[in-house]
């Protein structure tokens, strides 16, 4: 698993920032970390593929671990921000797509990231 990111120019207006990725970017199994290649989660998001491949978005978060007080209890627990882990959800829904067909979400939530989970042959994923 890869974590894939195309940094766009920041000297662009945040609202006109857009990406696309292709099969040459990434393959089966890697994340399109398209916040961190935006600089701002996308809100359109057109998924076209010509081979069968199914994927899941937004499946990364980050989880921070309780700070234990003295005596190793945690009653009044304080989170403990700097020492943060990513973890991958793998229970959000799946999209399919058969081949030829195409994926568009327009404002429908906020996109970070993109988990390609198979990937049978070309595609664009395209981000703004």
């Amino acid at each position: 698993m890869a974590k894939i990111t195309k940094r766009c120019d920041r000297g662009v207006a945040s609202l006109q920032r857009s990406q696309s990725f292709t099969q040459a970017d990434a393959g089966a199994g890697d994340i399109l970390m398209i916040k961190d290649s935006l600089g701002k989660p996308a809100k359109h998001v057109t998924v076209d593929a010509t081979a069968a491949m199914t994927l899941r978005i937004n499946v990364l978060y980050k989880v921070f671990p309780a700070w234990p007080e003295a005596g190793g209890a945690i009653q009044n627990p304080k989170l403990d921000l700097a020492n943060g882990q990513e973890v991958e959800d793998t229970s959000g829904a799946l999209f399919d797509l058969a081949a030829g067909d195409t994926l568009s979400l327009d404002n429908e939530m906020p996109v970070t990231d993109i988990k390609l989970v198979s990937v049978a042959g070309n595609f664009e994923i395209y981000v703004i």
